[in-house]
């Protein structure tokens, strides 16, 4: 299989296909196989030979998987990925840790929380960028309130204040997630109706 060949094409796009459920990868993969064949044939030549041809040049692995991916979406298992990921940075972002550790920044931990829900939800979606932020923001809630309630009795360690904050940045945290998503799906309607 070399680079210039049909199969090392799709073994590429495959590549980048990372994350699409195997079964739709396999199909994927097929249907772009009997692609190139028709094409290649409709020009008298053998795919190999069409993947080589310098004036035809067939699109960019990269590019064809990433239509592929708004198409398909990713695989359930790498969804619950996203979701641990969030959530385990969503607990760094706890201010409790600051307490027992000096020096730790629950804000630096929040900044790359928040540029990890923007990634999620650009790159799998705004339905997933939706879950995984409400996965974070839950995840940071109970596990607030269950610090809070051991290391004092009655909580006293969480006034009103901070736990307003706490809470409003927690919702805004599934927004994070979701608006990306939202935004790529209408920026994709209006560059298709301008395409036209």
């Amino acid at each position: 299989m070399t680079q210039n060949s049909l199969d090392g094409y799709l073994g590429k796009v495959n590549m980048h296909l990372l994350g699409i459920p195997s079964d739709a990868r396999a199909g994927i993969l097929a249907e772009l196989r009997d692609h190139m064949e028709v094409q290649a044939s409709e020009v008298g030549t053998t795919p190999d030979s069409y993947i080589m041809d310098r004036t035809i040049k067939p699109e960019s692995p990269k590019k064809v998987a990433k239509r592929y991916k708004g198409v398909y979406g990713y695989s359930n298992l790498f969804k619950v990925l996203f979701a641990i990921v969030g959530i385990i940075l969503g607990i760094a972002t706890i201010p409790v840790w600051e307490l027992v550790s000096p020096g730790f920044s629950s804000s630096f931990w929040l900044l790359v929380l928040i540029v990890y829900l923007y990634w999620v939800g650009t790159r799998a979606g705004k339905r997933v960028g939706f879950a995984v932020g409400l996965a974070v923001a839950l995840s940071r809630l109970v596990l607030l309130s269950i610090i809070a309630t051991a290391l004092t009795p009655q909580g006293a360690i969480l006034d009103s204040g901070l736990a307003f904050a706490f809470g409003l940045t927690s919702l805004i945290l599934v927004f994070i997630g979701f608006i990306p998503g939202e935004a790529r799906k209408k920026w994709k309607e209006r560059a298709e109706i301008e395409f036209r």
